[in-house]
């Protein structure tokens, strides 16, 4: 730990530190502090926020001390002038190992919000090498902070999280299953796709039953996409072949079925010109890419016009699948 000294000759308006006693203290210890909290970065004005460290020291780390002390020093944080600091955020980083200083943080109600790659440099635990370390980020708002002396009480809470969902449609060999995948990595949530579904439940069917059974497995797997949409907390890139002279209400079904408000829901349609799309297809089948249970179809009559209907409550994007996308 710095010298008083040291920490005195940084204080400052965006900097307090506090030292955390022991008030019955370890005689064989030598010393009486338990913790070091230090609030950095203090901005006011709009912002009125600031990050959060701290330092457990032995014989006292593991028996709640930091805790009480971390509690005390909220209330002064989210506390009003002249004796409190008006904050209105208080923000704390560590690093996904450390799930002793994560559980700490949640009894206190702090919510994670983010992981930030290399975000310091510093060693970590049972590695003494100095490197960028990367963290899991956690905040506490005032408006949830019930106070020290109610911070024992505080639930948990789980973090609050939006769903993000997006819509792939288009024609098989449209580009619909190269652009999907990438998307839900770029957005990070799942990639839900109906293909992907009949061709799991497919495979523990004999061949026969794949192709006697195919209507029911395209049901099947439709029900179970919309399912599944509804038990991701994330959400997720929902990959589809849905003609839109044919199939928009369905569309609009599946996603209220998922507790999703479909206005709310963007949709990418892969546009293609039929023609292309089929013979992308039809090459595929030739290359054995194609699962026997999924047959090529004519698309013609399908709904698959290039002049696709906007939804009129829908947002739409489009992007053109003529010109495959470069890996």
């Amino acid at each position: 730990m710095d010298s008083v000294d040291d920490l005195l000759a940084v204080q400052g308006r965006s900097k307090r530190t506090f030292i955390v006693h022991a008030l019955a203290p370890d005689s064989s210890a030598g010393h009486g502090i338990a913790a070091l909290i230090n609030v950095n970065d203090i901005v006011m004005g709009r912002f009125a926020s600031a990050t959060l460290g701290y330092d457990a020291y032995d014989p006292y780390a593991g028996r709640g001390l930091t805790r009480d002390g971390l509690a005390l020093v909220l209330d002064v944080c989210f506390g009003p002038p002249p004796d409190g600091l008006g904050l209105h955020r208080v923000e704390a980083s560590v690093q996904p190992a450390n799930v002793r200083s994560a559980g700490l943080l949640r009894s206190l109600g702090f919510l994670r919000e983010g992981f930030s790659r290399r975000l310091l440099r510093l060693p970590s635990l049972g590695d003494d090498e100095v490197d960028w370390r990367d963290h899991d980020r956690y905040a506490l708002l005032s408006e949830d902070w019930p106070g020290a002396a109610a911070s024992a009480r505080v639930a948990y809470r789980a973090a609050p999280h939006r769903p993000v969902v997006c819509v792939v449609n288009g024609l098989p060999g449209s580009g619909k299953s190269t652009l999907a995948p990438r998307l839900a990595v770029e957005l990070g949530v799942p990639l839900l796709g109906k293909d992907l579904i009949k061709e799991a439940v497919a495979d523990a069917l004999d061949e026969s039953d794949q192709g006697r059974l195919s209507k029911e497995l395209g049901s099947g797997a439709s029900r179970a996409l919309w399912a599944l949409l509804a038990a991701s907390p994330a959400g997720g890139v929902v990959e589809t072949w849905l003609p839109p002279t044919r199939d928009t209400a369905y569309l609009v079904d599946g996603l209220r079925a998922a507790g999703l408000d479909p206005t709310a829901v963007p949709e990418v349609f892969c546009d293609v010109p039929p023609e292309v799309a089929r013979e992308r297809d039809l090459l595929r089948a030739a290359k054995g890419e194609r699962h026997p249970c999924t047959v090529v179809r004519s698309v013609k009559g399908s709904g698959a016009s290039r002049s696709r209907p906007r939804h009129t409550r829908w947002e739409l994007g489009r992007c053109c699948g003529s010109t495959p996308p470069s890996r």
